[in-house]
């Protein structure tokens, strides 16, 4: 969302307020190629319908709230069509989840632009750092959450405990760049399941199995070869995928689809019945079978989401398509042990660990925590729900790794001491 001002706090005649990820976009459109996020100034040059702009960092508006964009009303449009130019990772999925919706799917759209909140993401999430309005990641997620349980209510799927009585499973649908044989481990297809923790592998690998056939079916080429699909190589899903498992519970199955531009632009109708088709099956026929290649019985409905599409769905009349009213979110984290407290000090992460936790061997053992599971972390009345475990062999027990990220929404400090909370999922 781009919000004009005209008022005291308008910006110049030739200025846009911008946060990074929306400066990051602004940056590839002008540049023509991907940007690292540390590539990303905070204040450069961009040419908009022959004017140039200059770029500057988020700034707060008359209401006293930082907006991800803030530009003066007669630039309004044209910037909007310049960002449009470098936001096009999920384009047509709109489309695509409209026909899945139209041929029975439960689907959940995130109707809000990622350079505002980050359904992909969780709730901390470049909260405070320029890029948010404030709350608007909080909020999303809850809603989101929220949806995904109304989902399993609708389909009957759920216990008192929120718990998942059958398995379900929940397809994200993303969309991705098109293949580059020079790109390491790239496709047109892959399929993440986070390493096999947000669903178990022998379900990923039959739903890439079965989606490989049907692609052949029906003979689904790009530039006269077969789409190349992989699993848990480059785009394995963010950590938050998991959430739903832990939520719910291991029936709760979680896989994350991305998808080629091209694949959604020419062949979205075909795409969209395949993954309806694969995810009935699941919950049909897999159902009635006998262990068939180790994927449990299931009698579960199935649901897609989508996270900020070019377009919103349609259902059969042309309208929008409607989603489960809001319910009270019963799908906060639940915590196999009840969190323990320790006063930590806080130290500087290793790069090569940016995103993960760094605990002691001692502090690991206590919760119960092992290499690579998922815990959550609470301090100053801040929440990190769902990090990654990485165990030092010579870590302090008296010490915490925090990347910057996590430090400056946790309100902490490197060489700071405070009180923590800790539970292993």
């Amino acid at each position: 969302k781009i919000k004009t001002s005209d008022g005291p706090k308008k910006p110049g005649k030739s200025v846009i307020y911008a946060n990074k990820r929306v400066r990051r976009l602004l940056l590839q459109v002008k540049s023509k190629k991907a940007i690292k996020w540390k590539d990303v100034p905070d204040t450069f040059t961009v040419k908009v319908n022959g004017k140039v702009l200059t770029v500057k960092t988020a700034r707060k508006g008359e209401d006293g709230n930082v907006r991800p964009v803030i530009v003066r009303p007669e630039h309004k449009s044209d910037v909007a069509a310049y960002i449009k130019r470098g936001a096009l990772s999920d384009q047509y999925t709109g489309e695509i989840a409209g026909q899945a919706h139209q041929l029975g799917a439960t689907v959940i759209v995130g109707k809000v632009n990622r350079a505002v909140a980050d359904l992909n993401r969780g709730t901390q999430h470049m909260t405070g750092l320029d890029s948010l309005d404030s709350g608007a990641q909080e909020k999303a997620i809850s809603e989101y959450r929220a949806q995904k349980a109304e989902a399993l209510r609708h389909a009957r799927r759920i216990s008192a405990d929120s718990r998942s009585l059958a398995p379900y499973l929940h397809v994200a649908l993303h969309g991705k760049k098109d293949y580059e044989q020079s790109r390491p481990n790239d496709s047109d297809i892959e399929i993440g399941s986070v390493n096999g923790r947000s669903c178990d592998k022998e379900t990923r690998d039959w739903f890439a199995s079965r989606l490989i056939s049907e692609l052949a079916v029906r003979n689904i080429r790009i530039d006269g070869r077969a789409p190349i699909v992989i699993r848990d190589k480059r785009l394995k899903g963010d950590p938050t995928k998991v959430a739903g498992p832990m939520a719910h519970g291991k029936k709760y199955k979680t896989l994350q689809i991305e998808v080629s531009s091209h694949l959604r632009k020419n062949h979205g109708e075909a795409i969209a019945a395949i993954l309806v088709k694969l995810l009935q099956e699941f919950s049909d026929e897999v159902g009635s079978q006998e262990e068939p290649q180790g994927i449990q019985k299931a009698t579960s409905d199935v649901a897609i989401d989508v996270a900020s599409p070019e377009s919103e769905p349609k259902d059969a009349s042309g309208e929008k398509a409607q989603s489960p009213d809001l319910a009270e979110d019963q799908t906060s984290s639940e915590s196999v042990e009840k969190p323990q407290k320790f006063r930590l000090k806080v130290r500087e992460q290793f790069k090569s660990q940016v995103g993960k936790v760094s605990i002691s061997k001692a502090t690991a053992d206590k919760i119960g925590a092992t290499p690579g599971c998922f815990i959550s972390i609470s301090a100053n009345d801040r929440q990190i729900e769902i990090a990654e475990v990485h165990v030092p062999e010579k870590l302090r027990n008296d010490v915490i790794l925090l990347d910057a990220k996590s430090r400056e929404f946790l309100g902490l400090k490197a060489a700071e001491e405070s009180d923590f909370q800790v539970s292993v999922y």
